[in-house]
């Protein structure tokens, strides 16, 4: 199984196209790859927000992100920017809600009725 900055990276790349090459897992700690996705991801949200916006929807909505949520992000008075940074945000606390989720299921022995 995957650690968690593996997992977000490899999300990232399916749903933004952001490529592993930029970042070495091995040397670099845990929040320094945060934020490296992070601006990323924001950096790509961004620039779908001004010409592929629905396609940026249907992404937020493939990886399960709350639509009050996302909604919140819109109705202050921000920037560009600074709504990326928090879509950036939301999308990375989703994806390793769904890998704390996974490793929960995949690492302990569940018994049912039929054990």
């Amino acid at each position: 199984m995957k650690n968690a900055n593996e997992f977000l990276l490899a999300s990232a790349k399916q749903d933004f196209g952001v490529l592993k090459k930029w970042t070495n897992l091995k040397i670099m700690s845990t929040e320094e790859v945060y934020e490296n996705l992070r601006d990323l991801i924001a950096y790509h949200i961004q620039k779908m927000l001004d010409h592929e916006y629905g396609r940026l929807l249907e992404l937020l909505y493939k990886a399960d992100i709350s639509e009050v949520k996302v909604r919140a992000c819109f109705q202050a008075t921000k920037t560009s920017r600074e709504i990326a940074l928090d879509l950036a945000e939301l999308y990375l606390a989703r994806m390793q809600s769904k890998w704390k989720t996974r490793q929960e299921y995949n690492s302990r022995d569940i018994k049912g009725d039929w054990d």
